[in-house]
């Protein structure tokens, strides 16, 4: 039986999220499907997960916990926003760098 190297103990025993959680994941932050996210993404999703009550400097910190490429651009309304642009996959990746565990059952 092949097993699936993402869902895999690690050395504490702890369980890596699954392929199709961490697709889940990505999905809510790049939820119209642009191939990136942005900080108001990581708070919308946070604020929809009961991390309302997170600063904008937490949110920014741990958008920077990914090192994504960061593109800089102006919006309409002229206010400055940072892109993240970062596949599934490099978004997988960073999760996995970052020692991120599945919730216990």
């Amino acid at each position: 039986m092949a097993t699936d190297a993402s869902n895999a103990d690690d050395a504490r025993g702890a369980r890596r999220p699954s392929d199709d959680a961490l697709a889940r994941a990505y999905e809510l932050l790049d939820a119209r499907g642009r191939g990136y996210f942005t900080a108001r993404d990581v708070r919308r999703v946070a604020d929809a997960n009961g991390f309302a009550d997170w600063s904008d400097e937490r949110v920014r910190a741990m958008v920077s916990a990914f090192k994504p490429e960061v593109e800089r651009r102006v919006t309409r309304d002229g206010a400055d926003e940072s892109l993240f642009r970062m596949s599934r996959v490099e978004f997988e990746r960073a999760v996995a760098r970052a020692g991120a565990r599945a919730p216990r059952a």
